[in-house]
């Protein structure tokens, strides 16, 4: 059944082990050179191996090296009244220093290895927020790009480490270099569009917009570049839908014009019929503005809408019977011939 370690315990582990190996080889070391090998040169190799351990585990790997070389020196090569500054006081001073001078080391050592890890975490950090941009951006000195993030990589058609070190305008289209060496010699911060160049050579339209920033202690310069592919069908979209609209409104204004043409017509007419007209007590003919008489229907249907269509009523078509059927006797007794 195997043991199952976390992360954590298991770099331990592997760190005391390198503790073990390097103290092991500086006493081998000791040991090799024999006993000619006297002074402080032994203690100057074991606080190499005490330098070794501590640059790689910290304080912690630091000390029990320092404890360990302690250990194994004082076993093979010297006495245990080494301890006893009354007995030998020149190697006691020497066990102190030893021991000082590795705790210091493990201290710079940790002080190291907790900077670095702070670094990383933040060049981890930056590159997090970096990637998550919803723009391409990229950074770029002296011509050379230092660092440019996921979507300008994703936009250009590149892979992030192919970008590092290479030329800012080898995205820019030929048509479009000009403007950007200018408003880069001019350390321009205005937005601006121009023709990006993609990795297989085809160009879209871009927005850009730069500014100067002081990045690791040197003078750089940040460039944001936005496609704006989708936003120009957009808006020629938009702009086809306005023209459309436009010209429906047109077509519906000509129309709502003759529809209130006609009902200012209509209106006119109505307003005409509704004075006070002349009309002849006899032939019940209507005077227009003209002076003119009219009959009454022909002067009805050139004011309004208006259409007749001729019949008689019954008074008067019983009128009329009686005078046909007056006249025919009349013919009928020879009077009126």
């Amino acid at each position: 059944m195997g043991i199952n370690l976390s992360g954590r315990w298991r770099r331990l582990l592997f760190d005391s082990a390198f503790t073990i190996g390097a103290v092991a080889l500086a006493s081998l070391v000791h040991f090799a050179l024999g006993e000619e090998f006297t002074g402080r040169a032994p203690f100057l190799v074991s606080m190499l191996a005490v330098l070794i351990s501590a640059a790689r585990g910290g304080l912690l790997q630091g000390i029990f090296a320092t404890i360990l070389s302690l250990i194994l020196e004082i076993a093979v090569w010297g006495d245990a009244q080494w301890f006893v500054p009354e007995f030998d006081p020149y190697h006691f001073i020497e066990i102190v220093f030893f021991v000082v001078e590795g705790v210091i080391i493990s201290l710079l050592a940790e002080f190291y290895l907790n900077g670095r890890l702070a670094l990383r975490h933040s060049k981890t950090r930056f590159q997090v927020l970096f990637d998550a941009m919803p723009v391409g951006a990229m950074i770029h000195y002296e011509s050379k790009i230092v660092a440019a993030n996921k979507p300008f990589a994703e936009m250009f058609g590149y892979q992030q480490q192919e970008l590092i070190g290479a030329k800012p305008v080898s995205v820019v289209a030929p048509e479009s270099l000009e403007e950007v060496t200018q408003r880069t010699k001019t350390h321009s911060g205005e937005s601006y569009r121009i023709s990006g160049l993609r990795r297989n050579g085809t160009t879209f339209p871009v927005e850009v917009i730069a500014k100067d920033i002081d990045y690791q202690g040197l003078p750089m310069r940040v460039t944001v570049m936005r496609d704006l592919t989708d936003h120009l069908i957009a808006r020629q979209r938009l702009e086809q839908m306005n023209e459309l609209l436009e010209s429906r409104v047109a077509v519906r204004t000509v129309e709502l014009n003759e529809t209130v043409a006609d009902l200012r017509s209509a209106l006119d007419n109505v307003q005409a019929l509704s004075g006070l007209l002349p009309i002849c007590g006899s032939c019940k003919k209507i005077r227009d503005d003209d002076g003119y008489w009219q009959q009454v229907e022909d002067y009805i249907s050139a004011h309004s809408g208006a259409e007749f269509s001729h019949s008689l009523c019954p008074d008067c078509l019983g009128k009329l019977r009686d005078e046909i059927s007056d006249r025919q006797r009349r013919i009928d007794d020879g009077r009126d011939i």
